[in-house]
């Protein structure tokens, strides 16, 4: 039986998980950075309570190629916001500065408890509006791999040389988000772990029609290469593990390559994004698919990935 020894790599070991190189996620430098910050969270807040006041202008059911007929959120305000913002500040502007943890969501319209509750039975989240933080953050992901993929590079930040601080592929952006998290485990809530979910997820969907039979281990290490181990990159903060949240953005990435076939998409836009309650259930065909792919799974205690 083959075999497929995936190498680990050592990036994130002390020697590189250390300060060089890596700038405080809370700390930007000049003013107008800062201003600009405050000026797109001003920018989010309204389009935030505007899309909850006028749910019919976001919220409709679009007939997919399949013939499916299902609830979408049309969010291409929010990419409108994210496009410029990453034009302006940088990927580690928005994810580290502007949707800083525990100073954004009161800038959202909140839910009351009772309704949390009433759509965590209904759907297993707590978070089920579109304008909450929640999604965004996801969708935040799924943007910003769409613009590296349409543009080609997206800017990382403004402290260093523009021309020389772009990144050009969504795994190594990937990785420099491993590194933020790890360097602030104990700093950083859960936000750009939803946020690297939705950028694995569109880069992956978006550039594969299939995944083959087997569990896209190739895939999954150019990914999260960086961070396998049984619980060395833990984050207490976030209380999440940096690999295992890695290998739950491979899931969302295999249900959405499968997924979007079942639909007869030939193409993926993060603008549209498919609701929880948009009552897309998935083929038995589709569902043995995604079995077979993720059966072959790497166990997260692994140091190296075998497929036989």
């Amino acid at each position: 039986v083959s075999s497929v020894v995936v190498a680990i790599y050592a990036f994130l070991r002390s020697s590189t998980y250390g300060d060089a190189g890596v700038q405080s996620s809370r700390t930007f430098s000049t003013k107008p950075q800062i201003d600009t910050i405050s000026s797109i969270r001003n920018k989010l807040a309204h389009l935030s309570e505007f899309m909850e006041k006028n749910p019919n202008l976001y919220f409709s059911d679009h007939i997919f190629p399949s013939g499916d007929k299902l609830e979408v959120a049309n969010v291409s305000a929010l990419y409108d916001i994210v496009d410029t913002a990453i034009d302006s500040i940088g990927v580690r502007g928005l994810y580290f500065g502007v949707f800083t943890d525990g100073e954004l969501d009161w800038w959202f319209q909140g839910r009351e408890d009772e309704e949390r509750w009433d759509c965590w039975e209904t759907h297993g989240t707590s978070h089920c509006d579109a304008y909450e933080p929640w999604w965004w953050y996801h969708y935040l992901g799924a943007m910003t791999a769409e613009k590296l993929l349409k543009e080609g590079r997206v800017l990382w930040d403004t402290e260093k040389d523009r021309n020389r601080n772009y990144d050009t592929n969504a795994a190594d952006l990937v990785r420099k988000i491993h590194r933020f998290q790890y360097q602030f485990r104990n700093e950083l809530g859960d936000m750009t772990y939803h946020a690297t979910h939705g950028l694995i997820w569109h880069t992956i969907a978006a550039t594969h029609a299939e995944l083959g039979t087997s569990f896209p281990f190739e895939l999954t290490d150019a990914f999260c290469g960086d961070v396998y181990g049984d619980g060395e990159y833990y984050a207490p903060r976030a209380n999440k593990d940096i690999g295992r949240e890695c290998f739950h953005s491979i899931g969302h990435a295999i249900f959405y390559v499968v997924a979007q076939r079942q639909l007869q998409m030939t193409s993926m836009t993060s603008k549209l994004q498919l609701r929880p309650s948009s009552g897309f259930v998935l083929s038995e065909d589709s569902w043995c698919e995604i079995y077979q792919l993720c059966h072959g799974a790497a166990n997260m205690t692994n140091k190296t990935i075998n497929s036989s």
